[in-house]
């Protein structure tokens, strides 16, 4: 079954834009939260947030749908992305 997604929130960071969804978490995730356990944090398990990243011809460049609890976690794991991107990048270049 296909979990509903909806978008939050866009904005544009180090020139590339990043799209911040809200979606259905798994049952496994849901369980895990309420544990208040961090020893059962399902490995591949879909949170609350998920992103994609998008480059300058709005082509989807990465993207994360899993293990974030709210829309500041793949927030911050968005941005991190981009920064190793440039990074990346600049040790190619």
């Amino acid at each position: 079954k296909m979990n509903k997604i909806t978008l939050n929130t866009e904005y544009l960071y180090k020139g590339y834009k990043v799209k911040i969804y809200d979606q259905e978490p798994d049952i496994e995730w849901v369980k895990y939260e309420e544990s208040g356990n961090d020893d059962l944090m399902p490995e591949n398990g879909r949170g609350y947030s998920g992103y994609e990243i998008l480059d300058s011809k709005e082509n989807i460049i990465e993207s994360d749908f899993l293990t974030m609890g709210d829309d500041g976690a793949a927030k911050d794991n968005a941005e991190n992305e981009i920064d190793w991107i440039i990074k990346e990048r600049e040790e190619n270049d």
